[in-house]
């Protein structure tokens, strides 16, 4: 059975290949359309290639340079619904205020000048 299979398939190849052939000798739009048919292959195979090879490089790349960070933030709380009557009170800042005068100036001691410039 399976040197019959290999036989029919060996005829069918030749069949084909030519039939192929003796359309390729005789038909012009044959030709142009095998000839179109190989050109599209290999562009599409060279793209392909030079996309992948980009791809390697980039992914080495960034594989080099790639750190972990471990922090975890934490979820922000969906704002509630329009009908809820009793609001939840806002959450306080989590840097406080700074005062007019803080505590990192004080300690430098500069004294004021008349030809100082005040910027706001």
């Amino acid at each position: 059975m399976k040197g019959f299979l290999g036989v029919v398939g060996l005829g069918c190849g030749l069949a084909l290949g030519g039939s192929v052939t003796y359309a390729l000798f005789v038909s012009e739009s044959a030709r142009l359309l095998g000839m179109f048919l190989l050109g599209a292959v290999l562009f599409g195979s060279t793209v392909m290639l030079t996309a992948l090879a980009i791809n390697r490089q980039w992914a080495k790349l960034i594989g080099e340079q790639r750190t972990t960070h471990n922090h975890r933030y934490q979820l922000q709380h969906s704002p509630p619904p329009v009908w809820d009557l009793n609001p939840a009170q806002r959450q306080p800042d989590l840097l406080p205020p700074l005062s007019d005068k803080s505590v990192v100036w004080d300690s430098v001691n500069l004294s004021e000048r008349e030809d100082d410039e005040v910027v706001a």
